[in-house]
């Protein structure tokens, strides 16, 4: 005798059966979906980065050949052409807007990576960062970015370099804490002045209740005319809208110094945020 089929209760299992297969294809079309776009996205990403390397290689190139005609018509005066803003020179781009190029000294900072020096130099810097390393982070918490750099040459430039890192540097070569203070009280004292001179940093020293020894060391790390600058390039919109802004590290190269011809390289050169629209914000 054949068994009655219940028609509705199939149907009922069918459909039971056939709501968890739906959201199951569902759920792989939607993850199939998503890895095609993200896989659009990194193209897209990839491609945008490649067209934004490829614009600041060149815009980069542009700023580094102007800059070394401008030193040129510098002719090794580099600090005695620019303006107190830091302005050297403006390139005007006819119906564009311009490109502000600012100098500033970069070498009143301390050089962190020592692993190229020898020496006493090396050890100076090395003791000089211990001794900062002791102090209370909420007192550098404003002077971090102006207390280090990653390239350049270990000597620091005295009109520029903060009053804290001088200390350093007198405590990290001066036996006596006391005698080390008061050196640093005296450059501290010369530069507030007025600008240095070739020699007055020797003239400063050679007052001073210290060794001959101790003298010289000090004297070596410090300059009065930079050779390491913050080269900074702010492109502007014909209304002065800031546009775009970069920087970098330029060395200048003292063994082509001459009447006409003023060397140098780039270190570094990197693409800035733009946070504000003050013209010619120094860094330092």
């Amino acid at each position: 005798m054949l068994r009655a089929i219940h028609i509705p209760a199939l149907l009922r299992r069918a459909r039971a059966f056939a709501l968890p297969l739906v959201i199951l294809v569902i759920l792989i079309s939607s993850l199939t979906v998503g890895l095609l776009l993200e896989r659009h996205s990194v193209s897209y990403r990839a491609v945008q980065r490649q067209v934004n390397n490829y614009r600041n290689h060149h815009f980069a190139a542009g700023i580094k050949e102007c800059v070394l005609r401008w030193l040129d018509t510098a002719r090794g005066r580099v600090d005695q052409s620019i303006d107190d803003d830091g302005l050297a020179f403006t390139i005007d781009v006819q119906g564009e807007g311009r490109i502000d190029v600012y100098f500033f000294d970069a070498q009143g900072t301390i050089l962190s990576d020592t692993s190229t020096l020898t020496g006493r130099r090396r050890e100076i810097l090395e003791d000089m960062k211990f001794l900062l390393d002791q102090v209370d982070p909420d007192q550098l918490a404003d002077l971090h970015q102006r207390l280090y750099r990653p390239v350049g040459p270990p000597e620091m430039s005295i009109d520029t370099i903060p009053e804290i890192a001088l200390k350093a540097l007198c405590l990290a070569v001066v036996n006596s804490p006391e005698k080390a203070l008061q050196t640093a009280a005296a450059l501290v004292a010369r530069r507030e002045s007025g600008k240095c001179n070739p020699g007055d940093i020797a003239n400063v020293l050679r007052d001073l209740p210290i060794e001959e020894r101790e003298r010289k060391e000090i004297a070596a790390m410090l300059v009065p005319t930079p050779v390491l600058y913050e080269v900074r390039a702010e492109t502007r919109d014909a209304d002065g809208t800031l546009l775009h802004k970069a920087s970098g590290l330029y060395k200048l190269d003292e063994s082509r110094n001459d009447t006409f011809k003023q060397g140098g390289c780039f270190l570094t050169w990197d693409i800035l945020p733009i946070d504000d629209d003050r013209p010619g914000e120094n860094s330092r």
